[in-house]
């Protein structure tokens, strides 16, 4: 096994299990994990900082989305991002608000910084979904209340997806139930044209 691949499988395994979602603030230290995670430039240090962090959803994914960042051709990466897309109200809430003031000792820049991963994250879900398809049904399932944040570009990012594996777009898009496939087709993407049907807020 190459250390890529062994590096990978290990932050795959570190991410599993999590503890609640979603808090107000967050601990100075879960501050200081979180943005040694944004900021590793390699496997290796990712690997670390992942090891030296708090448990939790929100230090899950975004050491899934560097990990894919890193490695953006690999399954294993994207099927470990694609696992935490936010399968309720309160992961939904932890990902839309990593650009917040999380933690009193949060500077301006350090705001930034977890700013990039927030608005980042629906493109490289995108991404991802493209290398790993089988993810497709979570994928479109997720849309329909990742457009409830009116700055999301989600459904602009589902082009890609939606144009690069479209026979099985379609076939997740089919095994929606009857309610989740007309939100999806009336409110969030064409599926015949690949069009979004929401843009962000600020596009307007």
């Amino acid at each position: 096994m190459t250390f890529r691949m062994t590096a990978t499988v290990a932050i795959g395994c570190l991410l599993a299990g999590s503890l609640p979602a979603y808090s107000d603030d967050i601990s100075a230290a879960e501050l200081r994990a979180l943005l040694a995670i944004a900021r590793a430039a390699s496997l290796t240090s990712l690997s670390e900082a992942v090891k030296g962090a708090p448990a939790g959803y929100r230090i899950e994914l975004v050491a899934a989305y560097r990990s894919f960042r890193l490695q953006a051709g690999s399954r294993a990466a994207a099927e470990n991002l694609l696992r935490l897309l936010p399968a309720d109200g309160a992961q939904h809430q932890v990902a839309i608000t990593l650009a917040d003031s999380l933690c009193d000792s949060e500077s301006f820049s350090e705001m930034r910084i977890l700013e990039a991963v927030q608005d980042r994250l629906p493109r490289e879900w995108a991404s991802a979904v493209v290398v790993a398809p089988q993810y497709m049904l979570a994928y479109l399932k997720f849309s329909t209340l990742a457009i409830t944040n009116p700055h999301s570009d989600y459904a602009v990012q589902m082009r890609r997806p939606c144009q690069r594996s479209h026979k099985e777009f379609m076939s997740a898009l089919n095994q929606l139930s009857e309610g989740d496939r007309q939100s999806v087709v009336q409110h969030v993407i064409d599926p015949a044209s690949c069009q979004p049907l929401r843009w962000p807020e600020s596009d307007r």
